[in-house]
């Protein structure tokens, strides 16, 4: 049962560090974005596309590194060093999540057999962590993730609690969805990943000496192909 769960998994979103995520926003607003912010004063903020991955912007930095051995001791190593990655990480393309292809194991109250999937192929973490925050409308949303080891493999996600995409979102670049995520990984990253994702047209793999996120390749309603940079800038391919 479990093993034909366990390669049933695609990209959900992506994370984009940035230093000010007001400047961050206006920068992406005059390329053409829609940008939506996800609480009244929260720290992160989102491009949605109508179907696929989106993109998640999220202000952190280095002052907020102590909050990893709290993390540490009430989440357990995968959390810190998740953490941690994400603080001292440059401006751009960070990390990204995973979520089941299956509905019901991207459910909050079904979300723990993830877990037990993953520890098959030794992907371990030490709990599925839930968390709550109000978005604009003043509503209370809840989503659950489980971050993994090693903190180079992407972290698993649920769905929210109440559906945050937008029915419709048009970008005035004319930019309709992210054609594709090029993922570049060391040899023992490769091979996990191989399993978890083999079935997403999403997220192409390539092998190399680090793991990171090589590309993000955006598609406009033209068919034409954009690079969008760590640097907020877009690219023709």
């Amino acid at each position: 049962y479990f093993r034909k769960e366990v390669i049933m998994y695609k990209i959900g979103h992506l994370q984009y560090k940035v230093k000010n995520l007001a400047q961050a926003m206006e920068a992406f607003k005059q390329l053409g974005f829609e940008i939506e912010r996800g609480g009244e004063k929260s720290k992160n903020a989102f491009i949605w596309f109508n179907e696929g991955p989106y993109i998640e912007l999220i202000e952190m930095n280095r002052t907020l590194m102590p909050f990893a051995y709290i993390f540490r001791w009430i989440y357990g190593r995968a959390m810190k060093a998740r953490w941690k990655k994400w603080c001292c990480s440059q401006q751009g393309f960070i990390d990204f999540a995973i979520e089941a292809q299956k509905a019901s194991l991207r459910s909050i109250a079904h979300f723990s057999k993830n877990k037990t999937i993953l520890n098959q192929f030794e992907i371990k973490g030490r709990k599925v962590i839930t968390w709550y925050r109000k978005n604009l409308k003043n509503e209370k949303i809840a989503f659950s993730y489980y971050p993994i080891l090693p903190v180079t493999l992407p972290f698993v996600v649920s769905d929210y609690s109440t559906p945050q995409r937008p029915s419709s979102t048009i970008h005035s670049n004319q930019f309709t969805e992210i054609d594709k995520v090029i993922f570049v990984c060391q040899p023992q990253d490769y091979q996990l990943m191989c399993q978890l994702v083999c079935h997403d047209d999403k997220l192409q793999l390539k092998q190399g000496n680090i793991t990171e996120i090589d590309k993000v390749i955006l598609k406009n309603n033209q068919n034409e192909t954009y690079q969008l940079s760590n640097k907020i800038t877009l690219e023709r391919m």
